[in-house]
């Protein structure tokens, strides 16, 4: 899926009075569809890693809010695939499996009171069993 850059436009801080602004410094992107609606594009790049300090700007467009590396010049096209999309989306499913795995665990240990319980030692190296979040 491939979109073309129509416009971007920086935001700084400025207490100047002509461009007075206090927001955060983003970058709104505005882009046209190549090969796909803009709203396809967003729905697969928003949730890949290289999408994820942008978000949505309206229909047709999208705001850099984390210093992306990802050139923003008018005319530049950006492209996502659906395996880029599914890779990332397997290893955020991984990290919130192994998240919710371990919350389960805790919250067994502490309602048989081990958590608390000051005779067992080796908690730290039994939650590692079960993977750093």
């Amino acid at each position: 899926m491939k979109v073309r850059i129509i416009s971007s436009q920086e935001h700084e801080p400025s207490d100047d009075p002509d461009q007075y602004y206090i927001g955060p410094e983003r970058n709104d992107i505005e882009l046209e569809g190549v090969n796909c609606t803009v709203d396809q594009f967003l729905n697969l790049f928003l949730d890949t890693k290289e999408g994820e300090g942008f978000c949505r700007l309206g229909a047709t467009g999208m705001v850099d809010i984390g210093g992306s590396y990802i050139c923003s010049t008018p005319g530049e096209i950006l492209s996502v695939s659906f395996d880029d999309w599914l890779r990332y989306r397997v290893e955020k499913w991984d990290e919130e499996a192994r998240r919710e795995n371990l919350e389960r665990y805790r919250h067994a240990l502490s309602k048989i009171n081990i958590i608390d319980n000051p005779r067992i030692k080796n908690l730290d190296k039994m939650t590692v069993a079960f993977g750093d979040i």
